[in-house]
């Protein structure tokens, strides 16, 4: 009833009406935070077990730069006041960066190293375009301490010369490099005795102890290691703890999405594995593209390199077979 309510001056006159006004606000504040706890209540079990922000499958990674790589090294080989005692290292990805990485670690001799690959090989996204020809040259896909390794196992060294120097036959191959460069470096680990190497893994979930999210910013967060979960070869599962973890997981083979503004076009999902999202080697499966019309998404290098592809293929085969 409108006389429960009263006046303004009711209100400030009367006690017994302010403190009935103040009941009756309160009961409406509680029936209309209900909704919120629940709410509430819902989430913080997602949140508390939802997966860490490190991916290694089925999304856009971010690919570490040699650049960015060598800030890192330098900060896990002990430059920068590092302490001195030998630590655990996890490397996720045991491609380019992730060998290199694994590389510098060791050689700074504080460091026992766990490369964990995805793929059965080291290098696996390496051999799906080993067919292709690099645009820069031997000394850019190079490190000083990679180059030591080749030398420490007898290897030849890679002839590098400088950039405004080099000829066609200073830019490697994916192949080239796989085995004159990166596979010598896998053995190199191996021989070390500080570095473990395995393949056909892949690394599911990171935390860093019993800690949470909630837990971010604690004092004690740097001396909890961290935990990561590891499915082995998809029938096996293990833990592994470790002082660090550096993500060299890349980005090869994450393509972005055909649609308008990153999302998926109509129909692209239901396509599947139709759609190539890397660099195809066209002349092993000629079949699959001569005589038809083959779309290719993107201006870019891959692109470009597809596409002298394809042109060569159709050169070869004939004006007919094109």
């Amino acid at each position: 009833p409108a006389s429960t309510v009263g006046s303004r001056s009711d209100s400030r006159s009367d006690p017994q009406h302010e403190d009935a006004g103040r009941t009756h606000r309160n009961t409406w504040m509680r029936l209309l935070s209900l909704p919120f706890l629940l709410v509430s209540s819902f989430l913080l079990p997602v949140a508390a077990f939802s997966r860490p922000a490190l991916r290694t499958r089925g999304a856009v990674r971010s690919q570490i730069s040699m650049a960015s790589m060598t800030a890192t090294a330098a900060a896990v080989t002990g430059e920068g006041g590092v302490s001195s005692s030998k630590q655990r290292l996890v490397v996720v990805g045991g491609g380019p960066i992730g060998l290199e990485m694994a590389v510098a670690a060791v050689r700074s001799g504080k460091w026992d190293v766990t490369v964990v690959e995805q793929g059965g090989e080291i290098c696996e996204n390496v051999r799906s375009w080993s067919h292709v020809k690099l645009f820069s040259s031997w000394a850019l896909n190079m490190s000083p301490a990679g180059i030591s390794c080749l030398e420490d196992l007898g290897k030849p060294v890679p002839k590098c010369v400088p950039v405004a120097e080099t000829t066609p036959d200073d830019f490697p191959s994916g192949g080239d490099l796989l085995e004159q460069y990166y596979t010598p470096l896998a053995e190199w680990l191996a021989a070390s005795g500080c570095c473990e190497i395995k393949t056909g893994c892949e690394v599911v979930s990171i935390g860093r102890g019993s800690l949470f999210k909630g837990d971010m910013g604690k004092a004690k967060r740097g001396a909890v290691p961290f935990r990561a979960l590891v499915s082995i070869g998809g029938v096996e599962e293990a833990y592994i703890e470790t002082d660090a973890i550096v993500d060299a997981s890349g980005t090869y083979g994450n393509g972005n999405w055909l649609g308008v503004g990153g999302v998926p076009a109509l129909g692209e999902r239901l396509l599947g594995g139709r759609i190539c999202r890397t660099i195809p080697d066209v002349s092993s499966n000629p079949e699959a593209y001569l005589k038809k019309t083959t779309v290719v998404v993107g201006a870019g290098y891959s692109a470009i390199t597809t596409i002298n592809g394809l042109r060569e293929l159709a050169a070869a085969a004939g004006d007919d077979a094109g």
